[in-house]
C-alpha cells in the first residue's frame, strides 16, 4: 500500500509536467494557427490570379456576340496590387460577387445609346462593345459603378492598347501597379511624383489602372491639360494682381488725397476756432469794460442825484426859514471845531504838550506821551518806583511805540 502510494506520488507530478507541456504546445500551435489563418483572410480580399472566364454564345437582335459567363476578374474586381491611398479612388467593393450582367438590358441603357451615337459598328464592333461592358462589370463596384459613357469609352481604349495582352475571353491581363511603375519610371524615366499623379487621375476617370502606352498618352494629354491651365490661371493671377495693384494704387492715391484734404480741412477749423475764440474774447473784454463803464456811470449818477437831493433839502430848508438854518449850520460848525480841537489836544503829549503822542505804556496801554517823554519816564537810571504811568500811576513794564494814519 505504501509502495502504491510513493508510486502514485511520483507519477502524479509527472503527469501535470506533461499535461501542462502538452496545454502550452497546443497553445502555441492554436496562435500560429489563427495567425495563418488571420494571413490568409487578408490575402482572400484581394484577387490573386488572371482572368477565368468561359465563352458562350448568345444572340442580341439578330446579331450573334459572344457573352462571358460571369465570373470574377482577378486583376480588376477590387484592384488588386494598388496601393493603398489609391483604393480610395475607387468604388467602394461589394462583399458579394457580381451579378450577371443582362447584356440586352445594358445595350437599351442611356450611356450606351450616347456611345452609339459617337461610335457606330464599323468604329467598334457589337462583340467588342458586349466585351467592354462586361469588362466594366468586373471592375471594382461592378457595372452599377460604371454605367457612364466616357468610361466605356474608356474601356474600349484599353482593349485596344491591350491588344498583345488579351485573353481568350478577349479580357486585358492587367499590369500590376509594381509593374506599371517599373516600366514607366525605371525604363521610360517619367518622375515618380507625376506617376503617381497620373495614375490617381487615370483611376478617378476609368476606374482601372492604364497600360504603359494609355499612361504616356494620358500623361501628355494631362500635361497639356495641366499647362493650360496652369498658364490661363497664371494670366488670371496676373490679371487679378495687376487690379489689385491698380486697385491699391487707386485706394493709396484716395487715402493719401483724403489725409491731406482731412489735415487741410482740420487746420483750417483749427483757425477758425482760433479767430473765433480771440473774436469771443475782445468781446468779452469789450462787455467787461462796459459793464464797468456802465457800473462807474450808474455810481457817478446815484452820487449826482443824492447831491442834488441833499442840495434840494438845503433849498427847501432855506426857502422855508432861512435864518434858522444859518444859526444851526454855525452851531454845527462850532460843535465839529470843538470836536476837532478836543482830538487834536487828546493827541499832544501830556508831558510837554508840544509833541504828538507816540508810545502806549504797557501793562496799562495808556497813550499819553511822545517818544522823548517816554524815555524819559523809562530811563533805566530811574529807580523802578519813579517809573509810573502819568495817568494810573502803574509801573510801567514796556513801551509800545504807536503810528497815526
Amino acid at each position: 500500500m505504501t509502495a502504491d502510494l510513493c508510486h502514485s506520488n511520483f507519477v502524479l507530478p509527472s503527469l501535470l509536467e506533461y499535461l501542462f507541456m502538452s496545454s502550452s504546445f497546443a497553445m502555441i500551435l492554436l496562435s500560429f494557427w489563427l495567425q495563418s489563418k488571420s494571413k490568409f483572410g487578408i490575402n482572400a480580399d484581394k484577387c490573386v490570379g488572371t482572368v477565368n472566364v468561359e465563352v458562350s454564345h448568345k444572340s442580341v437582335g439578330e446579331s450573334s456576340v459572344a457573352v462571358q459567363d460571369q465570373e470574377t476578374s482577378a486583376s480588376t474586381c477590387c484592384g488588386a496590387g494598388v496601393p493603398q491611398f489609391l483604393l480610395s479612388l475607387l468604388p467602394p467593393a461589394s462583399s458579394e460577387p457580381q451579378p450577371e450582367v443582362n447584356i440586352e438590358e445594358e445595350l437599351r441603357c442611356d450611356y450606351v445609346k450616347e456611345f452609339r451615337l459617337q461610335f457606330n459598328e464599323d468604329d467598334v464592333s457589337e462583340e467588342k462593345l458586349v466585351i467592354a461592358i462586361m469588362y466594366l462589370n468586373t471592375l471594382r463596384g461592378g457595372i452599377s459603378a460604371h454605367r457612364e459613357m466616357n468610361k466605356l469609352i474608356s474601356a474600349v481604349d484599353h482593349m485596344d492598347y491591350m491588344d498583345s495582352r488579351l485573353d481568350d475571353s478577349g479580357f486585358p491581363m492587367e499590369y500590376s501597379y509594381e509593374e506599371l511603375r517599373d516600366i514607366v519610371v525605371e525604363e521610360k524615366g517619367y518622375p515618380f511624383k507625376d506617376f503617381d499623379r497620373v495614375v490617381e487621375k487615370h483611376l478617378e476617370t476609368s476606374g482601372f489602372l492604364p497600360s504603359p502606352e494609355e499612361f504616356v498618352d494620358f500623361y501628355h494629354e494631362t500635361k497639356v491639360e495641366l499647362e493650360r491651365e496652369v498658364k490661363e490661371t497664371k494670366q488670371e493671377m496676373e490679371e487679378v494682381l495687376e487690379r489689385s495693384q491698380r486697385v491699391v494704387e487707386e485706394t493709396t492715391q484716395e487715402v493719401v488725397q483724403s489725409k491731406q484734404t482731412l489735415q487741410q480741412e482740420r487746420l483750417t477749423s483749427q483757425q477758425a476756432l482760433q479767430q473765433k475764440d480771440q473774436t469771443i474774447q475782445q468781446k468779452d473784454q469789450a462787455l467787461q469794460q462796459k459793464d464797468q463803464a456802465l457800473q462807474q456811470k450808474d455810481r457817478i449818477i446815484q452820487q449826482e442825484r443824492q447831491l442834488l437831493q441833499q442840495e434840494r433839502q438845503r433849498v427847501r430848508e432855506l426857502e422855508q426859514n432861512p435864518e434858522g438854518e444859518f444859526q444851526r449850520r454855525l452851531r454845527e460848525l462850532e460843535e465839529e471845531n470843538r470836536h476837532l480841537s478836543a482830538r487834536s489836544q487828546r493827541a499832544m503829549c501830556k508831558i510837554c504838550l508840544v509833541e504828538e503822542v507816540q508810545v502806549s505804556f504797557t501793562p496799562c496801554n495808556h497813550l499819553v506821551s511822545c517818544q522823548g517823554c517816554a524815555q524819559s519816564l523809562t530811563d533805566d537810571k530811574l529807580p523802578q518806583s519813579q517809573r509810573k504811568c502819568p495817568m494810573c500811576r502803574e509801573d510801567i513794564e514796556g513801551t509800545v511805540r504807536m503810528f497815526f494814519a
